[in-house]
């Protein structure tokens, strides 16, 4: 074999195989694959080189004794398995395309069983809640407003680990000595101005929902706009008013932010 022939592309091709394993190979003479399997067959030739193959293993040697014992298949017949058979429609006699439907007829056919899907609804599924429809810019202040008010830090008394009374609640401090007041080092933070979320977002549920509290049914009229404005029932209405009334805002197409269970 002479030192100018390149090493067949089949070789080239096997899994695993890179410009280091051909270099190796090329090093012993081994540029076909007939020669290839020669050797690989042979144990102590190929224990010589295989310890020189660096990570390959004897699954990879295995699989290659199987793809060189393989017979290389033509581009021609190559193309003709990769196309399925399915591909081939068979002819159909005039009886099959009289009774065919017309392209027409299958888009109406979708159309209804679509609107069929679409009324059905079983019991106890759920049902996404409602969203409003707010501009881009309030969901940006909403997510700033989430954003500001985790990072935001609690509020307390002053002396509120000195006495149980002060443990909740906040109240400014007003003494001439207070170090709170006057923001020194080591102090709790005091409520001011810059801890404030965005203006346009203040007074909102987190879903963007503009609140109004309800107590009854007829108060669901105080709802201007379903798409904007959410109900919250007082916690003081008992559960067959409170039913009555999430009924009717089903009906109204009105979201209730505290409808339970």
């Amino acid at each position: 074999m002479s030192p100018e022939e390149k090493i067949s592309e089949r070789i080239r091709e096997l899994p695993h195989m890179n410009e280091e394993h051909l270099k190796v190979l090329e090093k012993h003479d081994i540029k076909t694959p007939e020669k290839l399997l020669e050797v690989i067959k042979d144990k102590e030739k190929w224990d010589s080189i295989h310890s020189e193959l660096k990570g390959i293993g004897p699954k990879t040697v295995k699989n290659w004794e199987e793809l060189l014992e393989s017979e290389p298949k033509k581009k021609g017949e190559a193309e003709k398995e990769t196309t399925p058979a399915a591909k081939k429609k068979p002819k159909k006699t005039e009886k099959e395309e009289k009774e065919k439907p017309s392209e027409e007829g299958k888009e109406e056919e979708k159309e209804a069983g679509a609107e069929k899907e679409v009324e059905i609804v079983e019991e106890g599924a759920y049902v996404p809640k409602k969203k409003p429809k707010i501009s881009p810019e309030l969901k940006d202040a909403l997510a700033k407003r989430a954003q500001i008010g985790d990072s935001r830090p609690g509020f307390y008394r002053q002396e509120y680990g000195r006495y149980k009374k002060l443990e909740t609640g906040w109240r400014k401090p007003r003494g001439i000595h207070s170090k709170t007041r006057m923001k020194m080092r080591y102090r709790r933070p005091m409520v001011s101005v810059g801890y404030r979320g965005p203006k346009t977002a203040r007074g909102l549920h987190p879903s963007g929902f503009e609140e109004v509290r309800v107590c009854n049914v007829n108060d669901l009229s105080k709802v201007e706009d379903a798409d904007r404005q959410a109900v919250r029932i007082a916690h003081t209405v008992g559960q067959r008013k409170r039913t009555k009334i999430i009924e009717k805002a089903d009906e109204l197409g009105i979201r209730v932010l505290n409808r339970g269970g």
